[in-house]
Order: C-alpha cells, then sequence, then structure tokens
C-alpha cells in the first residue's frame, strides 16, 4: 500500500506551479488547502490522488463487517479495496449453455472474460443497482491505494480460483475450463466506479501486457478521470436520464454538480479515438420516454455503439417493481428502434445485434458497416499489436471484425450462440 508512481501526482494537474505535500496538506488542515491556486485542484476529484500519496496512514476501503458480507455473496476480494466475482454467464457459458450479451455483441467469451472492480466504492446510490447496496459511497478516493501490478495479478489469480471450484460441477466443459485459465478480457463493471481507483491506467497497462482486452465503464461522475484515461478496448459511458431531474430522481448522486460532470465525461467520450459506447439503461414507466433528449446525448458523445439494456430486477423490496419497471425484450427493441429513427441519430446509427435472453440490442455507427456486414466484434489480436505499438494513434475502425449472422437484429437465434444448447 501507498504506491506512488514516479511523477504520478504532478500528472494530476494541468498546472506546473509548486506543489505542496500530501503530509503538508494533511496536517496543515483547511488552512493549507485554502492556499492552493484553484488550477492545481481543478476539480474536487482530484483530491483522492493527493490523498492517494499518504494511502499508508488511510483506513482500508474493505472493512471486515464489509468483507464479510461481500464474500456471502460469492466475491473473492483483492487487496484493500478490489474484488472480482463470477457472473451468471460465465457459468452459463462453461456448461456451454449460452453466452452474456457481450458475447453477441462484440465476440467477448464468456469464460474467458473476468469481471472485476478496483474500487469498490461509488459517487451514486442509483435505485436499479442489483448490486450490493452496502459498498461505500463517497466523492473522493479516502482509503489506502494498492499497487497496480499486485491488483492485476491479485485479481486474475483470485478469478481463476473461482473458475476452478466449478471443476467437478455437473456439466461443466472441461475444454472450456481450460481455456478459461488465461483471461481474455477484463471487464470493469462489477460494482462501483473503477474510474475513483487513482492508479486506474496503469492497472489497464498491467492488463494490456498481459494481453487482456479492457471493457471500462463509468457512470461520468469524473469528467477528469476519464480525459485522463488511457487508450483501453473499449469504454461505456452509463445513460440513465435523458436530464439532470430524472437523473437526480433515478441515480441519487452524491455530488452536487453531477449534470455539468456527466455532461463533461460525455464531451470527454466524444474525444476519444479508441471504442466506445453508451449504454442506455431502460427502467420501464420511469426513464422510457424523452427519446429526442437521449438522441442528443447520443449525437454529442459520437459513441461507436449505443447499448439499449433493460433494467435489472434486483429483488429489493424498494427497488424497482418486476411487473412496472422492467420490460421485456420487445418492448427495449421497441425503444431502439425508435432512437435509431430520430432524425438526429438515423444519417449515423442503425439496429445491428440483438441478445433477447439479456432484453438488449446495440445501435452501432454505419462505420462499422463494411462491405455489406457489420464489423461490431473485436479483434483481439490487432488491438493488443496496435495498443503495443502506439497507444496514441488506435482507432475504433482499426480492429474491429466481423458479426456473425446469428448475432444480428431479426436473426432466428435472436443473439443466441448457435453453439451452444438452450436450458
Amino acid at each position: 500500500s501507498g504506491y506512488v508512481p514516479s511523477g504520478a501526482l504532478l500528472g494530476c494537474f494541468s498546472s506546473s506551479a509548486p506543489l505542496l505535500s500530501a503530509e503538508q496538506l494533511l496536517s496543515g488542515g483547511l488552512e493549507a488547502w485554502t492556499e492552493i491556486s484553484p488550477e492545481l485542484l481543478a476539480d474536487v476529484e482530484d483530491l483522492g490522488y493527493v490523498f492517494a500519496q499518504t494511502s499508508a496512514t488511510l483506513p482500508s476501503m474493505l472493512t471486515a463487517d464489509l468483507r464479510a458480507k461481500l464474500a456471502e455473496q460469492g466475491y473473492r476480494l483483492v487487496g484493500t479495496h478490489s474484488g472480482v466475482r463470477l457472473s451468471r454467464w460465465t457459468k452459463a457459458s462453461l456448461r456451454g449453455r449460452g453466452a452474456c450479451f457481450k458475447r453477441t455483441f462484440y465476440g467477448m467469451c464468456s469464460y474467458e472474460t473476468m469481471e472485476m472492480t478496483p474500487a469498490l466504492a461509488c459517487a451514486s446510490r442509483c435505485t436499479f443497482c442489483w448490486k450490493y447496496s452496502g459498498i461505500p459511497t463517497s466523492t473522493q478516493w479516502v482509503w489506502q491505494a494498492d499497487e497496480p501490478r499486485l491488483v492485476a495479478s491479485s485479481s486474475i489469480a483470485a478469478h481463476v480460483a473461482m473458475l476452478n471450484t466449478m471443476k467437478d460441477v455437473h456439466g461443466v466443459r472441461h475444454d472450456r475450463l481450460q481455456k478459461a485459465q488465461t483471461v481474455r478480457f477484463c471487464d470493469f463493471s462489477l460494482v462501483g466506479e473503477p474510474l475513483m481507483y487513482p492508479h486506474i491506467n496503469q492497472l489497464v497497462q498491467e492488463m494490456h501486457a498481459r494481453r487482456v482486452c479492457t471493457i471500462m465503464y463509468t457512470n461520468g461522475m469524473y469528467p477528469q478521470a476519464l480525459q485522463r484515461l488511457c487508450p483501453v478496448t473499449q469504454c461505456v459511458l452509463t445513460v440513465v436520464a435523458p436530464d439532470a431531474v430524472q437523473m437526480k430522481t433515478v441515480t441519487r448522486p452524491l455530488f452536487d454538480d453531477f449534470w455539468e460532470r456527466f455532461m463533461a465525461s460525455v464531451d470527454a467520450l466524444a474525444a476519444m479515438p479508441h471504442r466506445t459506447s453508451i449504454r442506455v439503461v431502460v427502467i420501464k414507466n420511469i426513464n422510457d420516454h424523452d427519446l429526442q433528449l437521449y438522441a442528443g446525448i447520443v449525437a454529442r458523445a459520437r459513441p461507436s455503439f449505443v447499448e439499449i439494456k433493460g433494467a435489472t430486477f434486483c429483488g429489493k423490496p424498494d427497488s424497482l417493481s418486476l411487473t412496472e419497471n422492467i420490460p421485456v425484450h420487445q418492448e427495449v427493441l421497441a425503444f431502439a428502434r425508435a432512437l435509431a429513427q430520430t432524425a438526429v441519430l438515423s444519417p449515423h446509427y442503425a439496429l445491428a445485434c440483438e441478445h433477447e435472453h439479456s432484453s438488449c440490442v446495440l445501435l452501432a455507427h454505419r462505420k462499422f458497416f463494411i462491405n455489406g456486414e457489420w464489423n461490431t466484434w473485436i479483434d483481439q489480436n490487432k488491438f493488443h499489436r496496435l495498443v503495443g505499438h502506439n497507444p496514441a494513434v488506435v482507432r475504433a475502425e482499426d480492429y474491429a471484425q466481423a458479426t456473425p449472422s446469428w448475432a444480428l437484429v431479426g436473426s432466428p437465434q435472436q443473439g443466441f450462440d448457435p453453439m451452444e444448447v438452450r436450458h
């Protein structure tokens, strides 16, 4: 703990003016903070990077009580703030019983994908979140920060250990279990907000060094961290409301300037040359209207893809109603079709893929329709070759590959891989 790479703190700020040490800031109290030029701390999220300087003096994010409760829910905890967990689709794909919508849309093999988070904390309290509701909430990183190489290696080891507990489960295909020992994708989407972790860029680079593709998810509350993010395989911004009023109701954010932060993240996404995605979470009778406002956000973000996904029922009594708020696939498909037909999006986006079991539909930018076929899948080898050569010039189109016919909207399989067996 206490890891800070050389120059990391200076890299967080745009100004070259002298910096007070973290020790001075922490020992000097409020008076020390008032002496700092606003240009040095352009955003409150930067405070987390300063606090990370004295990580050894800070508490662990994972308290004994939190560790016990997350372990009960199937998490393997890593260090002081990270965790992994096997998804239901990972377990299903090991048995040949189907795969996640990310397999259908992007070619991500579910049993070769690790779901993890380097930050079991969040700055929002979303009403639809189906993950454990007792995670810490904060606007800043105020905990120990583990060294990114340790987070990467330990997360992969914990993931593989969890996979191996399934070797004697009825129906598990041992050829797939063997292939699953090598992680091909890291899905930073388990729980919490991964961009809170002060060393997220170094963690991404550690994954790439291990030839692991990276899918980064964010709720848009940390736009400066998003602007600083190094190239990832795909960056996904979650959109759960088309305006500030609805967003406050649905996500219950901690930040007062949540909408400004979100729109700054939209702009940051638009500036990324690699693959990007907007994920619209559709909650029936709550946020499934105002298509023009959603279209405006998508047009401003200019993503490679738009994922339209029905909200997941989490079973909490104070959360969403299964009958009133959880849309069925045909309702999600109708929403996606209407969004694609809006005047601002129809020249640039079209329906590409669907995964009926997950109530999820993919709109793709028309630049991925090449020689008469969609190319939404990720060419992993090309990505690693490009990011290893010069990460600064990686473009989304450069590592796209053809999408199989069974994954397309309107196919008889509705996104279910014909190599799998329905149960």
